[in-house]
């Protein structure tokens, strides 16, 4: 029996891979400031700026990679959630419809995707990862 996979769980296993080597390397970036043994003599370092993992090429890459699959992620969320997409063209095209609709509809489902949304920007300011490297991505290309 053959065994398939659906394109978001194929997504899920990018984010899986992609998680924890951003962790790795942000905490790579910290490792040397506690080299001396033992750790009470070293001196606790001041408040500096989080690392910006968007210097490394690999990071730029992977950022790169996802916005040119952003058309396939929209495709995808189509097939995936025909009604969500059939509310968003309504509320685009035809009347608009208020955002407490959709709390009113779901609200456990709103509450956990703000939460999802909330972690994501908050892991990609710990790591260093603003706007998804947006800025060294255009300069790079210019």
């Amino acid at each position: 029996m053959a065994c398939a996979t659906t394109p978001k769980e194929s997504m899920n296993r990018i984010l899986v891979a992609l998680v924890p080597s951003l962790f790795l390397a942000a905490t790579a970036a910290h490792a040397e400031a506690y080299d001396a043994f033992p750790l009470e003599s070293a001196a606790p370092a001041a408040e500096s700026a989080p690392p910006n993992l968007c210097e490394h090429r690999a990071v730029r890459e992977v950022a790169k990679l996802n916005r040119d699959l952003q058309p396939v992620k929209e495709v995808v969320g189509i097939v995936t959630n025909p009604t969500g997409f059939a509310l968003k063209m309504v509320d685009r095209h035809v009347v608009h419809i208020p955002a407490w609709v959709g709390i009113a509809m779901d609200p456990r489902g709103y509450v956990r995707g703000k939460a999802m949304d909330m972690a994501r920007e908050e892991i990609k300011k710990a790591a260093g990862v603003r706007r998804d490297c947006a800025d060294e991505i255009a300069a790079e290309e210019a």
